[in-house]
C-alpha cells in the first residue's frame, strides 16, 4: 500500500495548483470554517494577501477523481495551530523568532521528506548487521548548521545556561517533534539534553571538557541509566546500584535496565544513578565511560516490537567500575539535584507527544479528504468530524498544560513547577495517544504498518506513560501537593490528618 495518500489538487486565482492538504494547514487565524468538499471551493484573501482555498462545509456533491493524482508531499507545518505563537513574550530571547522560522523550514523542507530515505538506509544497515548511523542523518546535521538550528538547547556560546527559556525551547521542540529525524538532525536528543543540563549545572569544568563539549559538538552521545530490573525505580531510594568513593576514584557496582541510548554507536558515557552505600539512602550520580573495565552489556530491549535502532535500550552490568573523582557527585542534596535535572526532560517528553499528535491530526484530515465509504466522503461523516474536534481539543489541552508548566519552570524554578509538570505528564501522553489512535483508525491497515509514521508514534507516546515516571506516581505527587495546599490555606483541621 502506498505510503502517501493522493490529495486532490485545486487552483487558486493566480492559477497555481494547491493541494487540499496544504489548504487545510494554511488556514488563517480565526478564519473561515474548513469543511468537507475537496472539489466545491471558493477563494478568499487573508491579511498577508495570500490566496487560500476555503472548503465548503455542506452540500457535498464532488466525485472521486477518475485517475490517480500526483502523490502529495507530507502535510506541512506552520504556526496556525500553536497557541504559543500567539503568546510570544515581547522580551523573547535574542534570535528566537528567527530560529523558530528557520526550524519550521528545516523540518518541512529537509527532515520530513528524508524520513523514507532514513527508513530504507536503516533497514539496509540492520540487514547487514551494521550498527551505524544512516548517512541521511549526517547529511541533515550538516544542513542544520547551515539553517542555524544546530544545538538549540545548549551551545558553546551558552555553556553556562540554556540558549532559550524552557517556554521558548518547548516551542522549538514541538516543531522538531513533527519529524522523528528532528532531534537527531539538530543534536537535541532528550537524553543528551538531560545530561547537558546535569553537566552544566552540577559538574566541574574538567568534566565539561571531557563530556559536555564533545556532546555539544555532536561528537558523542550519552545515555541515562536509572531503572533497575528488581526494584520500583520510580522511587530513587529503592535503587540498589552503589557508587562509593575508594581512594582517588569512585567505584560503581550494580545492574541497570532500559539504559537510554546505550545502543547508539556514538554513545560514550552513561549517567548512572545510584546510592552512596547499601545502608545509606543518600544519592550519587556518576558519568561512566562505556569502554571502562567492568562495563558489560547483558541484553537489549524492543518497545512494542520496535528495536529503536540506532539508539536502542540495553541492560548493563557494572562490576567494580572505577571512574575519576570529578566524574561523580554525591552528598545530602544529590537526590534533589538529580530530580531537578530530570524535570525539563518531562516537559520535553510532553512537547514531543504534542508535536507527534499535531502531525497525526494533519495526516488524519488529509486521508479523510480523499477517501469515501458507502458513497460518501469521510469528511462528511459525523464520526470523522467528532474525531477531528476531539483531537483538536486534546492537543490544545495538552499544549496549554505543558506551556503553563514551562512558564512556571522559568518563573519559579524546577521544584516550584512540580505540580504543573506532573499534571502535564499525567495528562498529555494519554490525550495525545487518543489523537494518534484516531488517525490510525482512519488509515485502517495502512495505519499499523511502517509506511506511515503513526504506529511508531503510538508506540512512543504509549511508552511516555511510563518513561520519566509512570502516570500513577505523578497522580500521587499532584494529590499530595494539593492536600498540602489545602491544609496550609484552611484554618480548619481535618478529622484525620493524612500522612504525606
Amino acid at each position: 500500500m502506498s505510503s502517501d495518500c493522493p490529495i486532490p489538487k485545486t487552483r487558486s486565482k493566480d492559477g497555481s495548483a494547491t493541494s487540499s492538504a496544504d489548504v487545510l494547514l494554511r488556514k488563517p487565524q480565526g478564519g473561515a470554517i474548513f469543511g468537507m468538499s475537496v472539489k466545491s471551493i471558493k477563494t478568499g484573501k487573508v491579511k498577508a494577501k495570500r490566496t487560500v482555498t476555503v472548503l465548503k462545509v455542506n452540500n457535498i456533491k464532488s466525485k472521486a477523481p477518475k485517475a490517480p493524482l500526483e502523490q502529495p508531499s507530507v502535510p506541512l507545518l506552520n504556526n496556525s495551530h500553536s497557541i504559543s505563537s500567539l503568546e510570544l513574550d515581547e522580551a523573547a530571547s535574542p534570535g528566537f523568532k528567527q530560529t523558530k522560522e528557520a526550524l519550521i523550514k528545516f523540518i518541512n523542507i529537509e527532515c520530513i521528506p528524508a524520513e523514507k530515505i532514513y527508513r530504507e538506509q536503516q533497514k539496509s544497515l540492520s540487514q547487514q548487521g551494521i550498527n551505524a548511523i544512516p548517512q541521511i542523518v549526517k547529511d541533515l546535521q550538516r544542513k542544520a548548521r547551515k539553517y542555524r538550528v544546530w544545538n538549540l538547547y545548549l551551545s558553546e556560546e551558552f555553556i553556562g545556561a540554556t540558549r532559550f527559556s524552557q517556554y521558548e525551547y518547548c516551542q522549538l521542540f514541538e516543531v522538531l517533534s513533527r519529524s522523528f529525524l528532528g532531534t537527531m538532525a539538530t543534536n537535541c536528543d532528550i537524553a543528551n539534553t538531560a545530561t547537558m543540563y546535569m553537566l552544566a549545572k552540577h559538574f566541574p569544568p574538567t568534566v565539561k571538557d571531557k563530556v559536555l563539549l564533545p556532546l555539544i559538538r555532536g561528537a558523542i552521545y550519552t545515555g541515562v541509566a536509572l531503572s533497575e530490573p528488581n526494584v520500583s525505580s520510580s522511587d530513587y531510594t529503592n535503587l540498589k546500584t552503589v557508587i562509593r568513593r575508594d581512594g582517588g576514584s569512585w567505584v560503581v557496582n550494580g545492574q541497570k535496565s532500559w539504559v537510554t541510548n546505550a545502543g547508539h554507536p556514538d554513545c560514550k558515557f552513561v549517567a548512572v544513578f545510584g546510592r552512596r552505600c547499601e545502608s545509606d539512602r543518600g544519592g550519587a550520580l556518576a558519568f561512566v565511560p562505556l569502554d571502562a573495565p567492568g562495563v558489560k552489556f547483558i541484553g537489549s530491549h524492543s518497545t512494542f516490537g520496535y528495536d529503536d535502532a540506532p539508539e536502542g535500550f540495553y541492560d548493563i552490568q557494572f562490576d567494580n567500575v572505577r571512574v575519576p573523582l570529578d566524574m561523580a557527585i554525591s552528598g545530602k542534596n544529590t537526590w534533589a539535584k538529580m530530580q531537578g535535572s530530570l524535570i525539563p526532560g518531562r516537559l520535553h517528553q510532553c512537547i514531543r507527544a504534542i508535536g507527534m499528535a499535531e502531525r497525526a491530526l494533519d495526516l488524519l484530515i488529509a486521508r479523510a479528504a480523499q477517501r469515501k465509504t458507502f458513497g460518501k466522503p469521510l469528511l462528511s461523516q459525523g464520526t470523522i468530524l467528532n474525531y477531528i474536534a476531539e483531537s483538536r481539543a486534546d492537543i490544545n489541552l495538552s499544549r496549554m498544560l505543558t506551556y503553563k508548566a514551562a512558564k512556571s519552570f522559568d518563573t519559579f524554578g524546577p521544584f516550584a513547577s512540580t505540580m504543573d509538570t506532573s499534571i502535564a505528564k499525567m495528562v498529555v501522553p494519554t490525550a495525545t495517544g487518543r489523537v494518534i489512535d484516531k488517525a490510525i483508525q482512519i488509515f485502517g491497515a495502512a495505519g499499523v504498518g511502517n509506511e506511515q509514521p503513526l504506529a511508531s508514534m503510538w508506540s512512543k507516546v504509549r511508552c511516555l506513560r511510563i518513561t520519566e515516571g509512570p502516570d500513577e506516581v505523578h497522580k500521587l505527587q499532584v494529590a499530595r501537593l494539593e492536600i498540602k495546599r489545602f491544609l496550609s490555606e484552611q484554618s480548619c483541621v481535618l478529622p484525620t490528618k493524612p500522612k504525606l
